[in-house]
Formats: C-alpha cells, sequence, structure tokens
C-alpha cells in the first residue's frame, strides 16, 4: 500500500449496546517493509490492564503483538512498554493498571556495539 493511499480507521466492538473496545489509527509508516500505525488508540473495558490493552492490540493488529510478545503472552525482553514515564515491570508487569487516557509507549531497545 502506499502511503498516500491510506486513510483515517476506526473499528468499534460492542457487547450488546455496550462499546467494548475502540481502535484508530493514523500516521502510517513503513516498518521492515510492513505498512504499521505509529499511533494507535485502544479502547478497552475498564478496569484495563497492560495484559487486556496488550491483547486488544493482539487482536486488531497480530503481527505487532507478536513483536511487543512472545507466543506464550509473555512480555518480549528486548521491548521496554512504558504507561507515561515509568516501564511496566515496575507497576507489576501485565497487570498493571491503566488509568483512563493512559498513554503507553512501546519502545523497542536499543544496543549493539
Amino acid at each position: 500500500m502506499r502511503k498516500s493511499s491510506y486513510s483515517y480507521a476506526r473499528i468499534d466492538n460492542f457487547d450488546g449496546d455496550t462499546l467494548i473496545r475502540r481502535l484508530r489509527y493514523r500516521d502510517m509508516e513503513n516498518i521492515a517493509g510492513v505498512w504499521t500505525a505509529r499511533t494507535l488508540e485502544v479502547e478497552v473495558a475498564t478496569p484495563a490492564t497492560i495484559r487486556t490493552l496488550l491483547d486488544a492490540v493482539g487482536t486488531g493488529w497480530p503481527a505487532i503483538e507478536r513483536r511487543i510478545r512472545d507466543e506464550t503472552g509473555v512480555l518480549r525482553p528486548h521491548v521496554n512498554v512504558f504507561v507515561g514515564d515509568a516501564n511496566v515491570r515496575d507497576l507489576g508487569g501485565q497487570e498493571a493498571e491503566l488509568a483512563d487516557g493512559a498513554e503507553v509507549h512501546v519502545i523497542p531497545a536499543v544496543s549493539g556495539g
């Protein structure tokens, strides 16, 4: 897909009349030959945790989720996940609760020589 040919999208999932998840994406970028979103807006039912957020990402974008968690659902060691400026590993891992409107940043580790 050419960058100029994508459009803003939103996916809403409902359970009856209750909105349980809203996924939005914008700012597409080609990463390793795959067009992906630089920014995802994901709404999950409360109480939300990092785990429920990553489960929602995995539902909409399984390839992105697999870069964050391994096949058993464990955070990959070379990926850092932050809520605000706090590493989730210091907040209780994937069970860390998310406040409404929380910003979560996924940052791959940088290493080499």
